[in-house]
């Protein structure tokens, strides 16, 4: 890792200090945007594999100035040694550290990411699929408390750690028309999308029903038109273009209340294949502390119940 970058970063206030379970670490300082020029979506676009977890680096090139913004540069896709590829990646140690020492070659910083698969033979379990795999599972959110670094993602610079996003990316289907992009953890994000993406179903269904209210003139069409819309929503959200041929009238609203949501992506975003910017914004230290702590207790009772369920196991064999 440069320690020189990092130190410049640091200067200019594109990082900052923050301390954890009596730790004092490094962390990207917010509100901070992440743009992925379109020529790197459509690679990812290319590369996705819909039956297999593939992963490596997105290079971002840091702040030049005070808006913060973090710009993709390069894409390394670096090999699955796991013995299920399907269901986990694990990178390829030699090939990370090399592309570790690459990025500081070109004075870049190293953000991990990692892709769930979403292929079916069915095109509505795809879809559905599409959904499911946008949530970080126990491993991803306990693997995105460790820091970035040449030797096993560590790095000290005076005695403190860097602590860097993770990004999830997932593909809908073997066609990969559209790519979903997250960013979690790194003491700047939630480790889940669960709870941003049902705010947005919040705000969308309500976008919905004020479509219908200014645009339908009768009461009882009013009601028919709101049912038909809150299912559309879901659908447009969920499975995407099977909604369509469904429900003509909610569908409608349904997808004039997505044209009508907000441009800025906060935390995640979904891309066809132009550029995608991601805003971080600033969340409160205690609401951080506490996602910290609730990663970790997940992650203990994830291994508790593991190995409560292995011994159950061993008795009946």
């Amino acid at each position: 890792m440069d320690v020189e970058l990092l130190a410049s970063l640091i200067h200019a206030g594109a990082l900052n200090t923050f301390t954890v379970d009596q730790k004092e670490c490094y962390r990207i300082s917010t509100t901070a945007k992440f743009i992925i020029p379109s020529v790197l979506i459509n690679e990812i676009k290319e590369e996705y594999d819909s039956e297999f977890e593939k992963g490596g680096m997105i290079l971002f090139e840091p702040p030049s100035d005070s808006r913060k913004i973090w710009l993709a540069k390069e894409l390394i896709f670096i090999d699955n040694r796991s013995g299920e590829p399907n269901c986990e990646y694990v990178m390829d140690k030699a090939s990370e550290k090399k592309s570790l020492k690459l990025s500081c070659e070109k004075r870049l910083l190293p953000f991990y990411f990692h892709t769930h698969p979403t292929k079916s033979n069915n095109v509505l379990f795809e879809a559905m699929n599409y959904q499911n795999q946008q949530g970080t599972s126990i491993n991803d959110q306990m693997y995105s408390l460790q820091s970035i670094g040449i030797n096993g993602r560590h790095v000290d610079i005076g005695g403190k750690q860097l602590r860097l996003p993770d990004i999830l990316i997932v593909g809908n289907g073997t066609r990969c028309l559209d790519v979903f992009v997250g960013l979690y953890n790194g003491l700047i994000c939630p480790t889940s999308f669960t709870q941003h993406q049902e705010k947005i179903m919040e705000d969308v269904t309500k976008n919905a029903i004020n479509w219908i209210q200014e645009n339908v003139d009768t009461t009882p069409k009013k009601i028919i038109a709101s049912i038909a819309a809150v299912l559309g929503v879901v659908l447009i959200f969920k499975y995407y273009k099977v909604a369509f041929p469904l429900f003509v009238v909610g569908s409608i609203a349904a997808r004039q209340a997505v044209l009508s949501m907000q441009s800025e992506n906060h935390f995640f975003g979904i891309s066809h294949g132009e550029e995608l910017s991601i805003t971080i914004p600033e969340i409160d230290d205690e609401i951080i502390l506490q996602i910290e702590a609730d990663a970790v207790m997940k992650y203990k009772k994830y291994c508790e119940d593991y190995e409560q369920n292995s011994k159950q196991l061993l008795k009946r064999a």
